[in-house]
C-alpha cells in the first residue's frame, strides 16, 4: 500500500518561529532533579524530620457524623492552606483543592530543579522550551469532593444557580490540566493516571517511559488526594462500607500499624507530592543538581488473576504472584537474567490484611535474600494518602538514599505471625546505613500494581 505524502513548510516554520521540533530525544538515563511533598506531618523537610521520631500525623477529627465508627484521620497541619501559596497572578477561579496543591508542589519542585526562578510564575523558557516539558499529574479521587458539593447544592435547590467554577472542578483532569496552564507546560504525551492508590507511582512509570521514548526532556510526575480536607465524613463513610478503616478512635496515633498482628484497618489522610524527572543528558548540560536515578519501572494489572485464590469477581485483594512479576520486571538487570537486590523496600503496607499479601509477593520475588532488604512503611506515621501515597513513598525512599537514614515502622509491636518467613523490619529507632538503591511499591483497588527502582546517582 502506497500512502500519499505532501511537502510542507510547517515543520521548518515551527522550528524557526517557535523553536518547536518534532524530533525525539530518547533518554539513556532518567534522573531526578526536583521534588516536593506535603503530608499531615508538614512539608518536605518537616515530614522527613518527623519520620525519624515517634511523631504521628493521625489525630481525632471533629465534626464526624455520629453514626460512623471511624473518627480519626491525618489531615494537613492546622493552618496549612495551599491557596495562600499560589503566585499572586495565578488564575484562582475554579481551582479544586487537588489542583491547588498540584500547582503549589509542582512550582516548588520546578524551582528546586532550577527550571523556574524563585518567585516566578512560569517555567524558564531560556532553560527549557515549554514543549519539551510535560506531566503525568493525577489524583486518585479527583473531582469526588466537587461532586459531593454539587449534590449538596442540588439538594438545597441551588443547582441551576451553581457557580460555573464549581462545575469545572468536577472533571478529574483538573489537577494536571490546571497545573500545566498555571505553570506554562506545553509538552507531548501528557496523561492522567487515575488508578486508585497506585495513581502517583504509576505517574512515575509513565513519566519514565515518556523520557525513554524521547517525547520530552523533562516530566513532572506525581499526584495527590485531599478529599478528607473538605468532606471527611463522606470519605470515611465510603471506605467504612468496605470495612477497610481502623476504629481505634481512643488511640489515634497508634491506629496505623503496618504488619502488626493487631492492625484493624488503615487510616485516611491528605497528601501528595511532585517530582521532576529528566533526561540525564539534558540535566547535565544545564548544570542541574541530580538527586537520584530511576533504573526501572513496572505497571501491571491482575484482573481475575488465577493464582492464590485471587479469582474473585469483587475482591480488592492483590494477587501476590502478579505483584511479584511487577517487582521482578522493575528490578531486572540489563541482560534480563538477574535481579538487582534493593537495600530497602518502601512498602505500600496499609495496615490491613493486604500487608501479608505484599510480603508474600516480596518473598516470591527475592526468596531467601529477602532477609537482606530493610523494610520500612511510612503509612504508620502519615496514614494513607490514597492517590498521593506512591509519590510520597518514592520521595521518602530517595531521602533515605540522600541522608543515609531509614525510618522505623511506627506501632509495629507484635509482627503478624501469619507472615511466616523472615522480614527485616526497621523497628524502634531509625537505622543509619549507606543506601545505594531502593524499591518502592504501590497497589490499588481494581488490582492496579506499580513499582519503581531508584538508586544513588553515579555520573
Amino acid at each position: 500500500m502506497a500512502l500519499a505524502t505532501i511537502e510542507s513548510d510547517y515543520l521548518e516554520r515551527a522550528l524557526v518561529e517557535r523553536g518547536v521540533s518534532f524530533d525525539l530525544h530518547p533518554a539513556k538515563r532518567v534522573v531526578v532533579t526536583g521534588f516536593a511533598y506535603m503530608t499531615a506531618l508538614g512539608d518536605t523537610q518537616q515530614t522527613w524530620e518527623s519520620s525519624l521520631t515517634d511523631d504521628s500525623g493521625v489525630r481525632a477529627l471533629e465534626g464526624i457524623e455520629e453514626h460512623l465508627n471511624t473518627r480519626i484521620g491525618a489531615l494537613f497541619p492546622e493552618g496549612y492552606n495551599p491557596k495562600a501559596l499560589l503566585h499572586s497572578n495565578d488564575e484562582k477561579q475554579g481551582l479544586s483543592t487537588d489542583a491547588t496543591l498540584g500547582i503549589v508542589l509542582t512550582r516548588q519542585a520546578l524551582t528546586q530543579a532550577r527550571l523556574m526562578g524563585e518567585g516566578e510564575q512560569f517555567i524558564d523558557s531560556k532553560t527549557i522550551h515549554n514543549q519539551d516539558i510535560t506531566h503525568t499529574i493525577s489524583s486518585g479521587m479527583a473531582g469526588a469532593d466537587q461532586i459531593i458539593e454539587v449534590h449538596r447544592q442540588t439538594q438545597e435547590g441551588r443547582g441551576s444557580r451553581m457557580k460555573t467554577d464549581l462545575a469545572l472542578q468536577v472533571f478529574p483532569e483538573q489537577p494536571g490540566g490546571r497545573t500545566a496552564i498555571a505553570l506554562g507546560i506545553n509538552g507531548r504525551r501528557n496523561t492522567n493516571s487515575m488508578e486508585a492508590c497506585t495513581t502517583s507511582l504509576s505517574s512515575v512509570a509513565l513519566g519514565f517511559d515518556i523520557l525513554k521514548q524521547g517525547y520530552a526532556r523533562a516530566v513532572v510526575v506525581g499526584g495527590m488526594d485531599t478529599l478528607m480536607e473538605r468532606h471527611p465524613s463522606e470519605t470515611i463513610a465510603a471506605f467504612s462500607s468496605l470495612r477497610a478503616l481502623s476504629t481505634r478512635n481512643n488511640e489515634p496515633e497508634r491506629a496505623s500499624r503496618p504488619y502488626d498482628k493487631d492492625r484493624d484497618g488503615f487510616v485516611l489522610a491528605s497528601g501528595g507530592g511532585m517530582v521532576i524527572l529528566e533526561n540525564e543528558e539534558f540535566a547535565k548540560a544545564r548544570g542541574a543538581t541530580i538527586y537520584a536515578e530511576v533504573l526501572g519501572v513496572s505497571k501491571t494489572i491482575d484482573g481475575n488473576a488465577m493464582s492464590f485464590d485471587a479469582r474473585k469477581a469483587l475482591t480488592t485483594e492483590m494477587d501476590p504472584q502478579r505483584v511479584a512479576d511487577t517487582f521482578v520486571e522493575t528490578m531486572l538487570t540489563p541482560n534480563g537474567k538477574g535481579l538487582y537486590l534493593p537495600k530497602i523496600y518502601g512498602a505500600h503496607a496499609t495496615s490491613t490484611k493486604g500487608d501479608r499479601l505484599e510480603a508474600l509477593a516480596l518473598h516470591l520475588a527475592f526468596g531467601e535474600r529477602l532477609k537482606d532488604i530493610l523494610i520500612t512503611a511510612n503509612k504508620s506515621r502519615i496514614a494513607h494518602t490514597l492517590g498521593g501515597a506512591g509519590i510520597i513513598n518514592f520521595i521518602m525512599a530517595m531521602q533515605m538514599i540522600l541522608y543515609g537514614k531509614v525510618p522505623s515502622i511506627l506501632n509495629l509491636e507484635n509482627p503478624d505471625p501469619e507472615i511466616d518467613f523472615p522480614l527485616n523490619y526497621v523497628r524502634g529507632r531509625y537505622v543509619e546505613e549507606t543506601i545505594d538503591n531502593a524499591l518502592v511499591g504501590a497497589f490499588g483497588f481494581g488490582r492496579h500494581n506499580a513499582a519503581v527502582h531508584l538508586a544513588r546517582y553515579l555520573p
